[in-house]
């Protein structure tokens, strides 16, 4: 089974086996909070979705498309259940603008770090107190 890695992660749907699709399906779909608090509060909510889905068929149903946050536990669902896939990584990388500003900045250890963490990890978000530097960390990057 080819797995496509682009702005999305889309799968062979007829490639699937159906307990690795069901695995999958449910790490897709969450319960709207806002949904809860609405009929917690006894609101109206018929009209109202309750589950936010991560999930979407392609137009012709070939594919099953996922929200990319989700590609390290589809890859987990599929390693534990022994599914064997190979990856086309389609993902753009955007060549580096070049200096545009002169780097005459000593970081600190923890924005080394940081940088680190999140070039290592391809995404992320990044968390810090305020006066820790994020917009230093994000220009390093």
């Amino acid at each position: 089974m080819e797995i496509i890695l682009s702005s999305l992660v889309a799968i062979p749907r007829a490639d699937i086996p159906s307990i690795a699709l069901e695995e999958l399906l449910s790490l897709s779909i969450k319960e709207d909070p806002g949904w809860r608090d609405r009929k917690r509060r006894g609101y109206y909510v018929e009209d109202t979705d309750q589950y936010i889905l991560s999930y979407h068929l392609s137009s012709d149903g070939k594919y099953i498309y996922f929200t990319r946050g989700l590609w390290g536990r589809i890859k987990y669902v599929l390693d534990e259940l022994k599914v064997a896939y190979t990856v086309s990584d389609r993902r753009t990388v955007t060549p580096a603008l070049g200096c545009l500003m002169k780097w005459d900045i000593e970081l600190f250890k923890y924005q080394d770090k940081a940088i680190n963490s999140l070039v290592e990890s391809e995404d992320g978000i990044l968390v810090a107190d305020c006066g820790a530097g994020k917009t230093v960390i994000g220009s390093a990057i």
